[in-house]
């Protein structure tokens, strides 16, 4: 089986070639309702009439610099890197924020992304660090679906997070 690690200098650019574009048949949608001081927030799957596709075409020197600045970068090879994750940390939050996973789309669904996950949780227990958090889009449904079974609950939402005004979804994890 596969095994993850942390990042040498040669994994970086190998990275930049895995697709990181995702397709997905749901979104979540979020629902307001106020009622004089007091508010309910809901969100729901909602299916899409069609798949739709988010590519990301980011250039390699751009990704590598963010993956240089992170202060955790795994990969999970099988000869060549298949997948990764970047962590940054918030050590006044004693947490440890997931930038980014991937895993290349043939390999999705396979415990690769819940392998660099694992990894991740050691390395933040190692770092004395309470809590992992992730954050996606609420049309990433495939992204919360994936962090929803790998024991990560809902803990906020934000609707100016993005200059595309897609709307974040935080969610986190007790190490």
């Amino acid at each position: 089986m596969f095994k993850a690690r942390q990042a040498v200098s040669g994994d970086y650019r190998p990275c930049t070639l895995i697709d990181r574009s995702y397709t997905t048949n749901h979104v979540w949608q979020v629902a307001r309702q106020f009622e004089g001081e007091d508010a309910a927030i809901t969100f729901r799957a909602v299916r899409l009439p069609r798949p739709v596709t988010v590519k990301d075409d980011e250039p390699a020197d751009q990704q590598i610099s963010r993956w240089l600045r992170a202060d955790a970068f795994f990969v999970v090879e099988d000869e060549v890197p298949i997948g990764y994750l970047a962590l940054d940390v918030d050590a006044d939050r004693g947490a440890a924020h997931v930038r980014e996973v991937v895993v290349q789309p043939e390999r999705r669904r396979r415990g690769v992304g819940r392998l660099l996950l694992g990894e991740a949780r050691q390395w933040s227990r190692a770092q004395g660090l309470q809590i992992l958090l992730a954050e996606t889009q609420t049309r990433n449904f495939p992204a919360i679906r994936f962090f929803l079974t790998n024991g990560f609950t809902f803990c906020g939402y934000n609707e100016c997070a993005y200059p595309t005004r897609d709307i974040a979804v935080y969610l986190a994890f007790s190490t």
